[in-house]
């Protein structure tokens, strides 16, 4: 299991680094003193675009002054009851993230500042992990939910499925905050149950979403 990344900058260094990144925030108008201060709602990402909201510009500050800082990740935790297709899991999350490009994109930088590049569209694997009971379970996840997310080159999605036994599952996924806001779990939660449901059913999985995650956000934001 993966352990949070612990920087091996000498203090100095890290003074210099913070002072740096300091300046550019405030330079932006991004730096409200407070890092843990609410995020405010994320823009969808839509394919082609080149532009980082202000949103995702200041926690992309936030993770080049803190890397490897797990603050911002975002579990969901789904308690499941009854035998679990395991492939059809998957296959749901991974259609979940394929119709939503900002769970897809990443943040490399150019000339200092967040540039969104949209990845092609793939598998999300869902790893599977057998535990002894609920109380391992809820320990391995809490883990599992604090490893760091690297936002240069993603993937700012993962999952594992912890098997108590074939009937009884705690299944994980962990989202980072650039990409997912409080808006959005409604509907991912919404999509990955339909989904499943239809990949179990033999159905076919509609492609495009009405609304993209980020959307509801973006137009409370704005009312």
């Amino acid at each position: 299991m993966s352990r949070q990344h612990q920087s091996e900058a000498s203090p100095a260094k890290l003074d210099d680094r913070e002072a740096l990144l300091r300046r550019m925030l405030r330079a932006r108008g991004l730096d409200e003193g407070d890092s843990s201060a609410g995020i405010g709602p994320i823009t969808p990402v839509r394919e082609g675009e080149a532009v980082a909201s202000f949103a995702q510009e200041r926690l992309w500050f936030f993770d080049q002054l803190q890397p490897g800082g797990v603050v911002y990740n975002v579990p969901l935790a789904f308690r499941l009851v009854g035998e679990v297709d395991v492939q059809a899991l998957a296959g749901a999350l991974s259609g979940v993230v394929a119709r939503h490009a900002v769970l897809r994109t990443v943040f490399p930088a150019v000339d200092g500042r967040p540039v969104p590049r949209v990845l092609p569209v793939g598998g999300v694997p869902v790893v599977v992990a057998e535990v002894p009971d609920w109380p391992a379970a809820v320990r391995e996840a809490t883990e599992f939910s604090r490893a760091p997310f690297n936002l240069v080159s993603g993937p700012l999605v993962r999952a594992t499925l912890f098997r108590i036994s074939p009937t009884a599952c705690l299944f994980v996924t962990v989202v980072h905050h650039i990409a997912f806001d409080g808006w959005s779990l409604g509907m991912f939660m919404r999509e990955i149950t339909t989904l499943y449901e239809q990949i179990l059913a033999g159905d076919p999985v509609v492609s495009t979403p009405a609304r993209s995650i980020g959307d509801s956000g973006r137009e409370a934001d704005a009312s």
